[in-house]
């Protein structure tokens, strides 16, 4: 999952805000959202993580998880096969009652 798009966002939404402020505030929050894109980064992270953990409380035979790739994040859904218990072992039919066996 590309992170980039609502970092993006993000800047753009601040830039909007700032612009009635002036150059200075505009330049002001430029600075503001490039020095916080690594800590918005990884938050992200944390939440998708966070999601990932509660969804997989919520599923009875699979598991979602969040693997960080570079500055991204790949969501992995893996199955969780549930096999059957082996039942245990029957004794040959042709034992009798003692547990001997007739030759």
């Amino acid at each position: 999952m590309d992170l980039s798009p609502y970092l993006e966002s993000l800047q753009r939404d601040l830039a909007s805000v700032a612009a009635p402020g002036g150059p200075d505030i505009s330049r002001a929050a430029a600075l503001l959202t490039t020095s916080l894109e690594a800590g918005v980064r990884l938050t992200l992270l944390e939440v998708l993580s966070d999601a990932a953990a509660e969804i997989t409380t919520q599923l009875n035979e699979a598991t979602v998880e969040i693997r960080v790739r570079g500055r991204d994040a790949d969501i992995v859904v893996t199955e969780t096969l549930l096999t059957p218990p082996i039942p245990p072992p029957t004794a040959p039919a042709d034992l009798d009652a003692s547990g001997t066996s007739r030759i």
